[in-house]
């Protein structure tokens, strides 16, 4: 990988592209004229605020881990999931086949979250318990947990850095204007 400007791009992307990319007075004027009052923005600048702002508007009982509660949320997923299999058994129609995997994925997606509060340690103040649930959790829908768990711990303290983020790395608007998707448009 080549780092032009702070950016991580392949090694396809030429110097030309890159100065493209990063723009010049136009881009820049441009960008100024797009924003509420005038003033230019600045994506790479410090928010306005902290994040202990955010963290203190939020009321004390959401910071409170009750496992009892997380577990009938696990509970209340896996009855949905169960009464699903038994509906889609007993109707058994090719009619209601779409209509159960639509349901079933919902549900699934409801699973993957109670699993990714486990890998975020909120299910409870215990990391047993958490990776003991989460790992049962993402089992059953196959998801590696622990790998999953790493992985996205990495992506939260690199969350939005565009050369450390393992999961999501923005493209420039220029060079996504760039790409020939659809083909042949």
């Amino acid at each position: 990988m080549a780092v032009i400007s702070g950016l991580r791009h392949s090694s396809f992307l030429n110097t030309s592209a890159a100065e493209e990319i990063n723009g010049g007075p136009e881009e820049k004027e441009r960008m100024k004229q797009n924003t509420p009052g005038g003033e230019a923005f600045d994506p790479a600048a410090p928010p306005p605020f902290r994040i202990a702002d955010i963290r203190a508007a939020i009321p004390a009982h959401c910071w409170v881990k009750d496992p009892w509660r997380s577990f009938s949320y696990v509970v209340q997923d896996v009855a949905a999931v169960v009464g699903l299999i038994a509906a889609a058994v007993y109707f058994d129609s090719w009619a209601f086949w779409p209509v159960y995997w639509v349901a079933q994925g919902t549900l699934f997606w409801a699973i993957f979250v109670l699993g990714h509060d486990c890998g975020h340690g909120s299910f409870s103040d215990n990391p047993v318990l958490n990776n003991v649930v989460g790992h049962f959790l993402h089992s059953s829908i196959l998801v590696p947990y622990h790998g999953w768990r790493i992985s996205h711990k990495t992506h939260h303290q690199n969350h939005g850095h565009v050369e450390n983020d393992e999961s999501w790395v923005p493209l420039p608007e220029k060079l996504y204007k760039k790409l020939d998707y659809p083909p042949n448009s």
